[in-house]
């Protein structure tokens, strides 16, 4: 017995039957979800900006799965970072960075100082 195949339009029944293929279908136009609200929301251009002039400490690093309005799941990690002076002292006017990263930026964080940063200290 063989296999109907799906259900044709008129359209493209009379297409089939000249030899034509049948018309393209739109696809649907899923938009991007919202952002998450978050207090303090960090970048990688925030890290490689202060990069510049101190050296890279990362001192925490876990996983936080965090909502948005519609219940939509967005993961990343909750972050501590430290800047040290060139010459590897930390004082009280180094700047340190703390809030949420979304998982693409904290790869490529990673990434970018996968040499300079201590990798133990992420909670994957």
């Amino acid at each position: 017995m063989p296999l109907m195949k799906e259900a044709m339009s008129k359209e493209d029944f009379d297409r089939a039957e000249k030899g034509l293929a049948p018309i393209k279908k739109e696809k649907a136009v899923v938009p991007d979800p919202k952002k998450p609200i978050t207090d303090k929301e960090l970048f990688l251009s925030d890290v490689t900006a202060l990069g510049e002039f101190y050296s890279v400490e990362l001192v925490s690093a876990s996983r936080k799965m965090v909502k948005n309005e519609d219940g939509v799941i967005f993961i990343g990690f909750d972050v501590l970072i430290d800047f040290l002076s060139k010459d590897g002292e930390k004082s009280e006017d180094t700047p340190k960075l703390d809030g949420w990263m979304v998982e693409g930026e904290f790869l490529a964080f990673v990434r970018t100082y996968r040499k300079k940063i201590n990798q133990n200290v992420i909670n994957w």
